[in-house]
């Protein structure tokens, strides 16, 4: 019985990574018909969008600081560059 339980979690699992996966690219395909200024914040720019979502959760859940606000966002933006940079050199060597 566990063993059924098990696949059947495990198919679960599976299908809702393929829903993902496939709502993923409708979601591309939507976001290339915007102009650039709207296509590289919403996903077109993997900074850019990590731009946008860090600024507004920094503006909805933090108290308000200009400071803080042009930081934290920075930060993101370059460790996702830092991150890209890894990512790009683990997987050519």
């Amino acid at each position: 019985m566990d063993q059924v339980v098990k696949n059947m979690d495990i198919q679960y699992v599976v299908s809702l990574i393929e829903i993902i996966k496939i709502s993923l690219i409708c979601y591309g395909k939507l976001i290339k018909r915007l102009p650039w200024w709207l296509y590289n914040p919403l996903g077109g720019c993997f900074m850019c969008l990590t731009g946008e979502v860090l600024l507004w959760y920094y503006i909805i859940t933090l108290p308000f600081n200009i400071i803080e606000m042009l930081f934290y966002p920075s930060c993101g933006i370059m460790l996702s560059l830092l991150y890209d940079k890894i990512y790009n050199w683990w997987l050519c060597e």
